[in-house]
């Protein structure tokens, strides 16, 4: 991972590998390491797509002592095809899938500006219900 802006809250790095994406996604419990993968398959599979990239970011936190993922993202400055059916390529969603709006709000507007995409509540994929968070006693990571 690569870090591309320094905030507050913590910092915004980049995935670059498919192990980063897998490490985010249990980290911060989402399937954003599922999209990165079909990015992955598509770059190397297309000169085009991988000439005009989605890109993909992750808010790293240390929190007691260990990584937290609060928010996770997808950013697509170039409307390539859809990676996956029902889904808009460029994505925000929080721990567990809850939705970071209005708590990281500021650092997703920051990053926005870092990489001159719009990032916005509407990019949130399940607005339409919110995600309770799962109480389990072995969920991956801490809480953010």
């Amino acid at each position: 991972m690569k870090t591309v802006l320094e905030t507050n809250a913590g910092r915004w790095v980049e995935l670059k590998t498919e192990a980063d994406g897998f490490y985010v996604q249990q980290t911060g419990e989402t399937a954003i390491g599922v999209f990165f993968q079909r990015e992955l398959l598509d770059r190397a599979a297309d000169e085009t797509r991988a000439s005009k990239p989605v890109r993909f970011f992750a808010l790293e936190q240390l929190v007691d002592g260990a990584t937290a993922f609060p928010v996770m993202l997808a950013a697509d400055a170039h409307e390539n095809p859809p990676l996956y059916k029902g889904f808009q390529n460029t994505l925000i969603t929080g721990f567990q899938n809850r939705n970071p709006f209005p708590a990281y709000g500021e650092e997703i507007e920051a990053l926005a500006s870092e990489i001159g995409v719009a990032l916005t509540p509407d990019h949130y994929p399940y607005r339409s219900h919110e995600i309770e968070p799962l109480e389990r006693d072995d969920a991956a990571g801490p809480r953010p």
